[in-house]
């Protein structure tokens, strides 16, 4: 978490000047971050944060498929760059997120009637409290109750695994990502009961069965494909809900949020337009899955129990995210510099639009273990 959402990386490999002119040619096309930045297996609006983050930092050396636990280092301070170095830290992203950077969709109240006051989108306690109240629903779904071990797939920064062990009564809180430098960053708060491991969930042996599993902005990557067949990306999901099965104990259940293809539907010049760009950076293929062929890939392995969209929830996370980004412009210019600010801010505009015209929706769904994966018999 997840994330979308979810840390760190594309953003100083691109000049200013291409970056504007591709921004302005595909953003046009109602095309959005979430699919066309950076699908490589962060936190939506999970998917959409994980393309601002994918934005924000170097991946060209860094090992994607790594399984390596971290320790805290003395002295250690986030990713530890230079202020002036032109990578940004965590830090950078608590200008604009929240304060446990979390980068997926909150979970705002309703929609204010109109000609009523909205919310303001550059409070902090607005958007602290949209981030609690979904972490508190993913516990929900997850049936998180306290004395569980639980497995976040996704970590990102860990807001989650925080929240699980220090709100939730888990006694422990295991979460899996790619991105080491959001790895470190958990691991330097050194929260008790907390575990993190740096592995794709295709490679990752657990260590133990989990009581509860939690993913968040992971499957949206499930195909390493810019355009998977029906066929390709179901069996490619069903791939995760095999996994999933097996790090979980008998009767276990999981709360999923994934970005699906909206309403509106993506448009090729969408999905060309990403490919091209992460494919300068050496960027993982990916593509939001629809949401039939989630639940068709669950068939069988896991019992749909509630199955949620929430879109406005999306747009308006991000909508805050980006009045909080020009709120702090001065500061992060100064700290990070002008490149940092305009590629985020024209990641999360075009994030923004293609949410709030439907070119993408996020669902948040919960399952329950069945017996035998393929039997579809509930436990």
């Amino acid at each position: 978490m997840g994330s979308i959402a979810g840390a760190a990386h594309v953003l100083n490999r691109f000049s200013a000047d291409p970056f504007v002119q591709l921004a302005s040619e595909q953003w046009n096309e109602g095309a959005i971050a979430c699919s066309v930045i950076r699908p490589a297996a962060l936190p939506c609006s999970g998917y959409a944060a994980d393309a601002a983050l994918a934005t924000v930092t170097d991946t060209h050396d860094r090992p994607r498929h790594a399984r390596r636990h971290f320790e805290k280092e003395p002295g250690m301070n986030s990713y530890g760059p230079e202020a002036d170095s032109g990578a940004v830290d965590a830090a950078f992203f608590r200008t604009w997120a929240d304060s446990r950077i979390n980068l997926s969709t909150g979970l705002w109240p309703d929609t204010p009637s109109p000609g009523t006051a909205g919310p303001n989108l550059t409070d902090p306690a607005g958007l602290e409290a949209a981030q609690e109240r979904k972490l508190r629903k993913l516990c929900e779904l997850a049936g998180v109750r306290p004395g569980m071990h639980v497995l976040d797939v996704g970590c990102g920064f860990g807001g989650m695994l925080d929240f699980l062990v220090r709100d939730a009564g888990a006694a422990s809180a295991y979460g899996i990502d790619v991105e080491d430098e959001a790895l470190r960053e958990v691991s330097a708060r050194a929260t008790p009961g907390v575990d993190v491991e740096c592995a794709d969930y295709t490679t990752f042996r657990a260590p133990r069965r989990f009581d509860a599993v939690i993913s968040v902005s992971a499957l949206e990557y499930a195909s390493a494909s810019w355009s998977p067949s029906r066929e390709e990306e179901v069996t490619a999901l069903r791939g995760f809900f095999e996994r999933a099965h097996e790090w979980s104990k008998a009767g276990a259940r999981m709360a999923v949020e994934v970005a699906v293809t909206g309403p509106a539907g993506l448009t090729p010049a969408f999905v060309q337009a990403g490919r091209e760009m992460l494919e300068t950076v050496d960027g993982k293929p990916g593509t939001p899955p629809t949401l039939p062929n989630v639940l068709t890939a669950a068939q069988g392995i896991w019992e749909p129990l509630t199955v949620h969209t929430h879109r406005e929830d999306a747009t308006q996370t991000i909508a805050c995210w980006y009045a909080r980004l020009r709120a702090a412009r001065e500061t992060i210019v100064a700290r990070w510099g002008q490149n940092a600010f305009e590629r985020s801010a024209h990641y999360l505009q075009a994030e923004r639009d293609a949410f709030s015209e439907g070119a993408l929706t996020v669902a948040l769904l919960s399952f329950r273990r069945c017996a035998r994966p393929g039997t579809g018999t509930p436990e």
